[in-house]
């Protein structure tokens, strides 16, 4: 698990980004944390060696995190 800050602070709503290509496990990641399937999106790279990246947005109130 890695932790950083994103590109932006202005982030309305969080974005799960499938890094693999494996859009299975970033769908997985999504509904585990009550994000909608219209914010996962694929960008894959070789330079990372993870599946999936979850950005939070200004919505992080909302995820479900129990």
């Amino acid at each position: 698990v890695e932790t950083g800050n994103f590109e932006t602070f202005d982030l309305q709503e969080t974005i799960i980004i499938s890094r693999s290509g494996v859009m299975d496990n970033a769908y997985r990641v999504a509904n585990a944390l009550g994000v909608s399937q219209a914010n996962v999106i694929r960008e894959s790279s070789p330079d990372f060696y993870l599946d999936v990246s979850v950005i939070i947005g200004h919505d992080f109130e909302k995820l479900n995190t129990d």
